[in-house]
This record gives structure tokens, sequence and C-alpha cells, in this order.
């Protein structure tokens, strides 16, 4: 590829001649190298099928063709026990090979083995074994021409231009970088277009192809002209249920079109994308909004005026409108002028008008294709500027309506959903709005589909009358108590039982491909993962939307998964509950649209109530809250916001740390960390005397805070006041003997090579403090002190522990970690070698630590040069100070002996982990961390194996005592690190970073700090 000869493509003057030469280059090469073969597809048996299992099938199904029923029930049994044993063979044999050489294989296979693979075949209206697929295909055709036949009888239609003044401003034209990342990043399963030009080949060899791309691409923008062959869209006709019965409905066309085309539009619509201004209220196709934000946006204001508040008494009317083959009826000559009314800039309106003319589609039907149809109307489905392009075709809809009307609208593409607050005094205007709406699709040569259009009354008082019942035209819209808006179920009693009974049906109906796990003895690991993609998904969808469920519901949907596991033969507690998840979701969502300042989603929540009074000395986030006049909306979206809020506000209920409880607890709080402490001794099998007992642990952690003294070992200067060196005999004498520190120690490196000598001085940091606290401890019963310690340890523990401890720890603490992301800390923090390992190979270019460690060098000799400069230095510190410099080390990236196979296996090899057991993981990690602390002794801190940080955090640090600089591989990525961008960006960007940590040598600590790492006070 890097030596093809792509002089024909360049020297090229028109993009359809460009297009011509750059394809036959292509397809030659594949021809050449990877000829195009026909094969005739049959129906292959399961690869875990064996001989000895098709006999007794053979067998089973002549008992049964002969009625002998106790004979076909004992092969019965036999073959399914042959299967679940082949199936489990299979699996441990080639199956899990893939888990890590090949994800995609690996799910598609654990997906076959639990029948629960996504379907390829449509089953098409009057059967496809009577019906001839070129036939069909013609019919095909026919129904997805239909729309504009009527409408547009003249073949050769041509657009217009627009009487419309436009910027006309030079095109702005792609870097070949972007050009490139596009490539990079493409999916190499998409199907190919017309022009058979495969994406794995344009994303495999991305690097060679970018310049001939760039050049089509580029000229393509300048000739403001969409190249005539991909134009040309073979269509695939997806069912939208099944099976499809109605040729002219049930089948919805996506258009399959070259993958330099869809390039193609990505890059124009990446350079023109600010242009294209769509209103606030459209939530599809467009950045940070999505299905739930339109759902939001609409139907929580549906809660807020029904909630019988100080507004008094209102209904909702609500129209669920449905535009028939919207994409396919955009007019183009309509559209263009739209899009010149939004000035955007003229060669890229051209360029859009050359993108609209002339396009034909085909019907391809399992390789068979159709006629050529030519396309006067409508914007391809499967393109990637077509659905931009819808929005602005229906972006001004609203503005047909009146604003008297007060009718609110919300869009997501094609769906749109009206309604209108109606008070006691007033009348709904649905109907004038209706109205509108469907003079707008006359104007705009559109239709709206009747049938499919529905009306909904919302309301909780007799005191507003129910208004008559919608039309369109001389058509009835039906009057519906439940509608399904954007896969949501909405009652008019605003209850989620009706959505709440439509998921948990589909889910427990997929609950059969756990079952074949568990029978086919597959690893638990295969059920979770199918469960996880196939059943859960359709329990989680849209959640923040319904998340505050009544407790039943809750209970309802949590039985799915505790079915799920106990099928599985899980515990309970093997998965986080699904109602930790939709909190989760629910902070995601809410911080979406908090760091939006436009998002629409914030007009619709309700005003927060601050209950306290501007004093001082109080929290003044401390009862943030709203008003909710009803259980009904109590339920909604705001409570889910109210639950975020609180978090954010940083409520405090029980401390985290005991250091701090002089500090912010007052009586109210102990009381809750009482009992937080009273509810784990329960759990961990205490009886219920053990309230006493806490009681005593907390005035045991009280006295504590008075008796022990803090320091901070950065304050060099009075770190003489503050130490000692002494033997351990000195210490066990200045102690009075009422602590053991000899036994004491030895307890402590019993099984290590490490000892004590007699005569070596230890640094004792706060002596006179230590000798108060062997005091204070001396006089404290042993078994309170036991208890004290216990709940330490287990304190530590309980986000590793089942979901009994950790729901009590729920209820008090400031912020809900995930169970996720507690494992994903555990594994960073202890296996940090060797998920940098994971890390630095697929996103770490070695150049990259490479052009850091020449710019630390050169930064690093600025700064010695920069010494002569300083006048205020005497000779002696001046030579210090480059010393300092000149033998400062570094780390980029990641330590080297990483990729030494045998060296990581040495700093993990005494470890014991098991995907099974996360409490039991923590114990074991915890161990070996304490067990190499103690062999680190005495070894000086450039021992590059004693990290305790992730190096894939975005950071670095000076590390005074080994002299040492760290870059940290994360933040060798942009922004800080670019390797093909102007060397002067990187210094101003992460040259900043590492020339403020070299400061830290000579900062307030670092001044102390020689060279080798030893105080010099």
């Amino acid at each position: 590829m890097a030596s093809e000869d792509w002089t024909t493509v360049y020297s090229a003057l028109d993009v359809d001649e460009k297009v011509s030469a750059y394809n036959s280059i292509i397809i030659k090469m594949l021809d050449e190298f990877l000829p195009e073969k026909t094969i005739r597809v049959h129906h292959s048996d399961k690869p875990w099928i064996t001989g000895n299992i098709k006999m007794q099938i053979k067998a089973r199904q002549k008992a049964f063709s002969r009625g002998d029923q106790p004979r076909y029930k004992q092969l019965c049994e036999k073959v399914a026990n042959l299967i679940a044993k082949a199936k489990a063979t299979y699996y441990r044999s080639k199956a899990s090979e893939f888990r890590t050489s090949n994800q995609s294989k690996w799910y598609n296979c654990i997906h076959s083995l639990v029948n629960a693979e996504n379907t390829t075949h449509t089953q098409f209206p009057h059967g496809p074994e009577n019906l001839d697929l070129s036939d069909l295909a013609e019919k095909l055709q026919k129904a997805f021409t239909k729309p504009w036949s009527d409408r547009y009888t003249n073949v050769a239609f041509e657009i217009p231009e627009v009487n419309h003044p436009h910027k006309n401003n030079k095109p702005p034209l792609p870097s070949i970088g972007q050009v490139k990342a596009v490539l990079k990043h493409l999916n190499p399963r998409k199907a190919t277009g017309i022009d058979k030009v495969p994406a794995w080949m344009l994303k495999q060899y991305h690097k060679d192809l970018a310049p001939v791309v760039y050049d089509i691409v580029c000229c393509s923008i300048s000739q403001c002209c969409y190249p005539s062959l991909y134009k040309h869209a073979l269509i695939s006709p997806v069912p939208k249920v099944q099976p499809p019965r109605d040729i002219n409905n049930d089948f919805r066309q996506i258009s399959v079109l070259p993958h330099l085309a869809k390039i193609l539009e990505k890059i124009q619509l990446q350079l023109n994308i600010e242009d294209l201004k769509i209103k606030n209220n459209q939530h599809a196709f467009t950045q940070h909004r999505s299905t739930v934000s339109a759902l939001i946006s609409t139907t929580q204001t549906w809660f807020n005026a029904t909630d019988c508040s100080k507004t008094g008494k209102m209904g909702v009317h609500a129209a669920f409108i449905d535009f028939r083959k919207a994409f396919d009826l955009v007019d183009h000559n309509i559209l263009l002028n739209k899009l010149a009314a939004m000035n955007i800039n003229k060669p890229f309106w051209l360029w859009i008008k050359s993108f609209l003319s002339g396009r034909v589609q085909q019907v391809n039907l399992n390789g068979t294709l159709s006629s050529i149809a030519t396309c006067p109307a409508g914007v391809p489905q499967g393109s990637v500027i077509s659905p931009i392009l819808f929005n602005t075709y229906i972006d001004d809809l609203e503005d047909a309506l009146p604003e008297q009307l007060k009718v609110s609208t919300n869009k997501y593409a094609d769906d749109c959903t009206q309604h209108q607050i109606v008070s006691v005094d007033s009348n709904s205007n649905l109907q004038q709005s209706i109205n509108e709406v469907n003079n707008w699709a006359v104007l705009n040569k559109m239709a709206i589909n009747a049938k499919k259009t529905k009306d909904m009354w919302i309301s909780f008082t007799d005191a507003i009358p129910e208004p008559p019942r919608l039309r369109i035209g001389n058509e009835l819209i039906e009057r519906v108590n439940a509608f399904k808006l954007l896969g949501v179920s909405f009652q008019n009693n605003l209850k989620w039982n009706a959505h709440v009974e439509e998921i948990t049906r589909k889910a427990n109906k997929r609950l059969y491909h756990l079952r074949e796990c568990r029978k086919s003895q597959l690893p638990p690991e295969v059920g979770i993962i199918t469960y996880q993609s196939k059943i859960r998904p359709i329990l989680e969808y849209a959640s923040p939307v319904w998340a505050g469920l009544p407790n039943y519901l809750r209970d309802e949907i949590e039985r799915v998964q505790s079915r799920s596991l106990r099928i599985l033969g899980l515990e309970k507690d093997y998965l986080p509950p699904l109602n930790e998840r939709r909190e989760e979701a629910t902070s995601r969502e809410v911080d979406r649209f908090m760091n939006d300042p436009h998002h629409p989603c914030r007009s619709v929540l309700p005003k927060l109530i601050n209950n306290q009074y501007n004093l001082r000395n109080i929290d003044r986030n401390r009862n943030i809250s709203f008003f909710s006049g009803t259980e009904r909306h109590k339920h909604s979206f705001s409570v889910s916001f109210l639950n975020y809020l609180t978090t954010i506000c940083n409520i405090k209920t029980y401390p985290q740390h005991i250091y701090f409880l002089k500090q912010v607890i007052d009586v109210g709080e102990f009381k809750n960390y009482k009992i937080f402490m009273s509810t784990i001794f329960k759990l961990l099998g205490s009886n219920s005397t053990i309230d006493e007992e806490v009681n005593r642990i907390v005035d045991l952690e009280r006295e504590f805070e008075d008796v022990k003294e803090t320091f901070d070992p950065r304050d060099v200067k009075n770190l003489k006041k503050n130490i000692k060196f002494m033997t351990l005999d000195e210490l066990n004498k200045f102690t009075s003997g009422k602590f053991n520190w000899t036994v004491y120690f030895e307890e402590i490196l019993n099984g290590t090579k490490i000892s004590i000598p007699s005569n070596l001085k230890l640094m004792i940091l706060l002596p006179n403090n230590i000798k108060k606290i062997v005091d204070w401890i001396k006089a404290k019963p042993k078994s309170l002190l036991a208890n004290e310690i216990i709940w330490n340890v287990i304190r530590g523990l309980i986000s590793n522990l089942p979901v009994a401890f950790r729901a009590a720890q729920d209820k008090y603490t400031q912020r809900y970690t995930p169970r996720w992301r507690i494992c994903n800390l555990l594994t960073d923090n202890y296996f940090t070698f060797a998920t940098t390992l994971l890390y630095v190979n697929k996103h770490l270019p070695e150049d990259a630590r490479k052009t850091a460690a020449e710019m630390f060098t050169e930064i690093k000799g600025q700064f010695i040069d920069g010494l002569k400069e300083q006048t205020w230095m005497d000779p002696g510190t001046r030579a210090q100070a480059r010393l300092k410099l000149q033998k400062m080390t570094d780390v980029i990236g990641f330590p080297s002996f990483i990729k030494d196979p045998a060296t990581l296996n040495a700093v993990y090899g005494h470890v014991q982990v098991d995907q099974y057991h996360l409490f039991q993981n923590t114990l074991n990690i915890f161990r070996e961390i304490f067990w190499k602390k103690l062999t680190r002794l005495g070894r000086r801190a450039t021992d590059s194996t004693r990290s305790s940080f992730s190096y894939l955090q975005i950071n670095a640090f000076y590390n005074p005592q080994s002299n040492g600089m760290t870059i940290l591989a994360g933040i060798l990525q942009p922004p800080f690190y670019k390797g093909d961008r102007l060397k002067a960006l990187n210094y101003g960007s992460l040259g900043m970073v590492v020339g403020h940590e070299i400061t830290h040598g000579f900062d307030k600590l670092g001044k102390y700090i020689g060279w080798i790492g030893k105080y010099q006070i």
C-alpha cells in the first residue's frame, strides 16, 4: 500500500475523476491480493455438536416417529446431557481462549452457547421460500419510493438556486491529521457500499491512505461537489416489527453508503457544525442530548404541574405527534431555503445541494439487487450528515405556533411531543396547536399520521373539565391512558407500574439464556456476561427518568436480578443492586446538564429552598430541599436530583475519619455514628448488648483525640525539637517499661531477615506524646482496645464486604462510591505496574517517553545554567544546588522493568487473587503490601518497585527522598503532550509541569534535603 502510485488521483482535476481513479486502484489491489469468490452458504451445525450427538438425535427422532414414548424420553434426556457436556468442553478447550485474543468472537461465542445470539434472519411477508428474491426486492423498492412518487413525477427533477444572501467565505479545509484520525476510528465491521472498498482496509492502512483521501476530501470541499459515485445508495430493508406483515409499512430503509462518502460527510460536519444552530428543544443527534434528556425535559413538567402546590390545581394536555415517512419526505428545495436562512457559508450550501441532487438507490436483498430508482426527496438514513439536515428541516416547527397558545414542544428527531398546562380558569389550546402543526406539515410537504398520533389528559382534580378529543382534519385522534414515549411507558396517573411490568416481563423472558448456561455447566462469568449484555440493559434503559420508584416497584425490578443470580448459583450480592446503578446513572445525567448552562432540563427542575438563616456558624448547604406536595411528585426525577444535590453539597452525617471528630461532629452526628457502628457489629454476629460497648468505643475515640498530638513533618524548622534518637532499650526505659517495644518489633519482623541491632538508634517523632499515649493505653481494658482495633479494621474493609454492610454504610457516607470503582481502585493501586503495562502497550507511543526525557534534560540544563545568574547565592550553595540538579533522576511514563515479564512476575508472584472473591483478595493484597513494606526497611527510596501510586494518573511529581522526578504515563497524552504538534506547544503544556516539579527540589521542604535524600538541618 505504501509503495502504490497514486499519481492518477493527484493529477485528476475533477473530484469524480479522483474518486474513479482511487476506486480503480483500490479494487485492482483487492482483486489481486484478495480476489472475490462466490460461495454458497449452508446451515451449519454448532461447533460443539459431535458425531455421537448427531447419532443420538437421529435415534431420538426415530423413536418419536415410531411412537416409542419411553425410548423417546430417555433419548431426549441423553441428548440434552450430551449437548450440555459438549458445550462445557468446547468452552474450556476453544472459546475461553478468545477472552483475551478476540473479545468480539468471545462475546458471539458465549451468546451462541446460551442461545442468545442476535438473529439476522428476516421473515418476509408471504414467506421467502415461495417468493423470488428479485421480485421481493422490486416490491420493496416500490414501497420505499412510494412516499415521493406521487409528488415528484419528473425524473429529471433539479434543485433551483435559492435567492438568499449567504456568507461567502472561503471553505474551511481539514488537516491531514484530522483525516487520518477519522480513518483510524472506522468500524471495520460496517457493511461495504457500492464502491466495494471495505472499512477494515481503510482502517488498517489509514497512515498510507490518509494523503490520497485528504486530496479527495479537499477537492470535494473546494469544488463544492459531492462525488457522483457516492450518491448511489444500497438499501438494506430492516424490519420495524418481527415478523413484518405489511411490506409498505413494516420496513425501514437503511442506506449503505461508501465509507469514503461518510468520511467526507463527517469532516464537512466537523468543519461547519457551528453554522447549523438547532433549537434547544431538539434532543436527537445533538451533543449532550439523548432520549433521557428528552423524556426528563418533557415529563418532569407534568409532575411539577400536577403537584397541587402553591400554583393551584392544574392538568396537562399532551399530544404525541407522529409524522409519516418523515425522513423520506424532506423536500430538498425547502431544506436548502432553510439552510440559506441560517446564513451558512455558501460553499457549504452548494456542497449540500450537490449532496442532495442526483441521488439514486437500489434495494440489496441478500445480494440480489433491485432496479435503480431516483430519489428526488428525502435524506438517506445511514448517512452521517442526514440527521443534522433533518433537524434543520423540522427546526422551525414551533415557530408556526402563536405564543398565546402557551404550548410547549419537545422533539427527538421526528418524534414530536406537545403539551399545555391547563389551569382551572383556562382551556386547552392543543387543538389550535395541532392545526398549526398540520398547516406547517402541508407547507413543508410532510404529513401527520393520524392513526399513530395520540393524546393524553393528565389531571388529578375534577375542577378542570377534560378537554375534547383532538382532530387532524376530519380524523379523530385516539385518547390513551398509557403511551410508550421513546421506549418508556407513561400512564396518565403518572405512575411507573406499566413500565416496570413491561421491562420485568421482557427481562424474565430472557432468563432462559441463563438456565442454558447453568445447564451446560459453563463458568459463572459466561452467565454474568449474558445477564449484563442481554437482560440488565432492559431493566436500566432511561433509568434516570423513572429512578424515583416506590419501594414495591424497586423490589419488583430487583427480583429479576436476584432470580438471575440464583439461576447461575451465585450469591445475591454478587452484583451491585440495580437501585445503586440507577442512582449512579442519575448522577451522571445530572452532571451532564448541570455543566451545560443551556441544557433544557435545567428549566424543569424545582427551585431549591434553603431552610437555614444566614449565620456564620451554619453550613449554608446543609438543609437544601424543595417542596413536594404529593407522593407522585416524590417519585419523579426531582427526587433523584435532590439526592444527587445533597451529595455534591457535602452534607455531613457521620465522620469518615475519626481524627476529625472534635472539629465537625455535634451530638446528633455522634448518635448516627453509634448507630452505624452498632449495625456493623450486629452484622458481624454481636447481640443487642453491643450498644453499651459501642458507647465505650466512641468515648475511647473521643478521649484519644485529647491525648494525641499531631506534627507536620514538612515543618523542617521544628523537626529537631520534636525528634529524639534512642535504642530499643532506651525507648523501653523512656516509657517506664509499660510497653515492651523489643517484643513488639520482633513480632512485626517475624519471618523477615530484618532485625534491629541493640545499638541501632531509632528516630522517635513526638517522644513525649508517645509516652503519654502509652500511659493512656495502659489504663484501658484490653477487651475495649481489642474491640477498637476490630472496629478500625472492619471499617476500612466495609466496601469489600457483602451488600448488607455496604447498605449500612451508605446511609451515613458523604459520597457514594460504586462497587466497580472500589474494585478498579484496588486493582490499580496494587497491580499498578500490570495495569500500566496494559495502558502503555495500547495508548502510549514510545516516542512520547523519549521526547519527555529530552524535555526534562533540557529544562534541567536551563535550571543549571540559570544558577550562574543568581547573585544572592554564595559559591557553596550554588555548588550544592548544581549537584542536586545534576543528580536528579527521572522516571518517564513508567519504570522500564514492567516490560520484563520475569521482573513483573517477581513483583506479583506471591499474592493470590481470585475473580470471584473480592474480600479475600483485599486481605491477600493488604497482607502482601504490609510484607513488602517490611522487606523494604533499610533500602533507599530510589527502589522503583516500591511505588504506591498509579502511573495512570494525569500528574507528575518530585520525590525529595530520592531526588527524582516522575512523569506519569497518564499525562503523556493530549492536551499535555501530542507527538505531531509543534515542540513549543509541548513545552508550554507538559514542559510547564516538568519545570514546576523541578522547583519542588528547592522549595521550603526540598531546600533542607540533599541530593541523596537526607535532611540537612
